[in-house]
């Protein structure tokens, strides 16, 4: 069975971009915790939101057969562990202020 190389890419992209969005739209909630006036309602509207982008995303890939969502998964998992990586390097210090 031969799998389209357009079919690859479209995955592997597809998969970052939705890592990108899940993980990057989590960095940002998480961030803006401490300011927001109802942070119950921001986390569970941004869980909700970019669940359901992610759980469309797969299942849009599905058309591709079931290597589609098989290689999004694995960008899906590389894009997630660069986001923390950044995410860590960008964070502040707490002891640097004292």
């Amino acid at each position: 069975m031969d799998i389209p190389a357009s079919h690859v890419l479209i995955a592997l992209a597809a998969g970052a971009a939705m890592g990108g969005i899940f993980f990057g739209g989590l960095l940002v909630t998480v961030r803006r915790i401490p300011r927001a006036r109802h942070p119950q309602r921001m986390v569970l509207g941004s869980f909700v939101l970019r669940t359901a982008v992610v759980l469309g995303g797969f299942a849009g890939l599905v058309a591709l057969g079931w290597h589609g969502p098989c290689l999004a998964l694995l960008s899906f998992i590389v894009t997630r562990v660069a986001v923390m990586r950044l995410a860590m390097r960008r964070r502040p210090d707490p002891g640097a202020g004292a």
